[in-house]
């Protein structure tokens, strides 16, 4: 991205907070690298559209549901702005990925997909990392292959500098062997790929507060009942969306990138009342609590356990979901499990 986009997404204030006051935004401590104690990793989730209206959806660390706030004004700008001027690659995409859950084999997981893009959700789900303190090396990265809603997906460096490790078959077969890469990634660098294909890992520079990294891992914004219907289905596969459709189609493509004068112009068009698909109305919740849920979302959330203890787990779904509709934080101390 250019310079002044950059200076421009840095003008949000989560991105210069301190750790207490990360902390007051929700987000938590992580820890990913338990041998290296000194390092300090914190992650919050935000949404990323056009609406400033929590929405109820998958927490991408812990697979359960969570009412999401929205991100910074900088972050929506700058990704709706993304959307934008890349509005025909993704409409391919959306396009080729409705062939696929309609040819010869349906599946389930390409049309849910094809939906996503349609309702403006792809790149729309964001956790937001900060790393510091003592660094992470080559030899101590934690390899892992993310979850489905990484199928597309895009990385955004706001602060400081870390080291994208992937490994990857150098020919597209199963017997093929693979090859380890790393990519330093600065400040101003983003990358688009399909990391829920591959195992990849992150390597940390040790780094005080003043220097630290952070990122944006940008994904597409899904339910965990939308995840879990696609995956139970006999007709799945994300692995085939990915490796038939979104890899070949991102492969080929130019991923654009806005200017600054059309993110500042996204900027003036967010929440302006435009209405959005059905999706983003069904699953809008009232603002997490951050101390003492209201009794309402206390009430529902002693339903959702009292279903659950007793086995009727669909049941406590529809209980949580009204519980986090309500602004209930799902926190452990108020009857939740986070």
């Amino acid at each position: 991205m250019g310079s002044d986009v950059l200076d421009y997404l840095n003008e949000a204030p989560l991105f210069s907070m301190d750790a207490q006051q990360l902390e007051a935004e929700g987000f938590t401590k992580s820890v990913d690298h338990p041998s290296i104690p000194g390092h300090v990793y914190y992650e919050g989730y935000r949404h990323a559209s056009r609406t400033n209206t929590p929405v109820l959806s998958m927490n991408p660390r812990e697979g359960c549901e969570m009412p999401k706030l929205a991100a910074p004004k900088e972050l929506c700008a700058f990704l709706e702005a993304t959307r934008e001027v890349n509005a025909a690659l993704f409409t391919e995409l959306a396009r080729q990925l409705t062939e696929h859950a309609n040819g010869e084999r349906p599946n389930h997981a390409s049309a849910l997909l094809a939906q996503c893009i349609h309702e403006g959700r792809h790149l729309a789900d964001c956790s937001i990392q900060v790393h510091c303190g003592d660094a992470v090396p080559a030899e101590a990265v934690a390899w892992h292959t993310d979850a489905p809603n990484s199928c597309l997906h895009m990385a955004v460096s706001i602060r400081g500098r870390r080291g994208l490790h992937t490994r990857l078959a150098v020919e597209s077969s199963l017997s093929s062997p693979e090859e380890s890469e790393v990519e330093w990634q600065e400040a101003g660098d983003v990358y688009t790929g399909c990391p829920a294909t591959f195992q990849h890992a992150v390597e940390y520079v040790e780094a005080p507060w003043a220097s630290r990294m952070v990122a944006v891992q940008c994904r597409m914004l899904l339910t965990t009942q939308e995840l879990y219907n696609v995956l139970l289905s006999p007709d799945c596969s994300f692995e085939r969306s990915m490796i038939d459709v979104i890899g070949p189609l991102l492969g080929g493509a130019e991923v654009l990138f806005p200017s600054v004068e059309q993110v500042r112009a996204a900027a003036l068009r967010l929440d302006n009342g435009e209405e959005l698909p059905e999706w983003w109305a069904l699953n809008a919740v009232s603002a997490p609590s951050l101390g003492q849920p209201s009794e309402e979302a206390m009430a529902a959330m002693e339903k959702a356990n009292a279903f659950e203890a007793e086995g009727d787990l669909a049941s406590a779904k529809e209980w949580i979901r009204e519980a986090g509709r309500l602004g209930h934080n799902l926190k452990k101390e108020h009857g939740g499990w986070k």
